[in-house]
């Protein structure tokens, strides 16, 4: 198991309560495009912060040195392209891998991509890095590296890098 391990989102720490739960009002799904919280959400909005997590996940990889992915237990959703299209995101070119496929590191933005957009859910790991991905946009990543650079990215992007052991080890 890598030895540092971080919870990435978008929902700030200080929101939390006592239990660790986020009480704050805000979208947790790609399903909330349209609808309103402190805003409403709008596609503009949702694409920033899923090229958030993309560009980070992609950083914490090439700082890993994780330069070649496997897939670890892939399951396919019920949601499909043609419904998020219809709400105005952007196709994603892809095909499902098998269990176990060799991804190269250039491909794990369009993989956060898919798990953010609830098309599937998988695990993308080697033997020192792992990303895992939990419900509304929580985001595990571990490495052996100290990942300096990729914490630093991620919180330019808007996104909270929390020390936290993935609960999908």
């Amino acid at each position: 198991m890598p030895d540092h391990q971080w919870r990435i989102t978008k929902y700030d720490p200080a929101l939390r309560s006592d239990s660790g739960r986020f009480t704050g009002n805000t979208w947790t799904s790609v399903w909330d495009i349209g609808k309103s919280f402190d805003g409403k959400l709008t596609v503009e909005e949702y694409l920033r912060v899923e090229s958030a997590y993309a560009k980070s996940a992609a950083s914490f990889a090439v700082e890993s040195s994780a330069f070649q992915v496997t897939i670890a237990d892939f399951e396919v959703s019920t949601s499909n392209q043609a419904e998020l299209t219809a709400l105005g995101l952007p196709e994603i070119p892809w095909q499902p891998p098998e269990e176990g496929s060799i991804i190269p590191v250039n491909r794990i933005q369009d993989l956060v991509r898919i798990a953010l957009r609830e098309i599937a859910w998988f695990k993308i790991q080697t033997h020192s890095f792992f990303i895992h991905f939990g419900h509304d946009f929580y985001m595990y990543i571990g490495s052996d590296t100290a990942c300096d650079s990729s914490r630093d990215l991620a919180r330019l992007h808007g996104l909270f890098v929390e020390d936290f052991r993935s609960p999908y080890s």
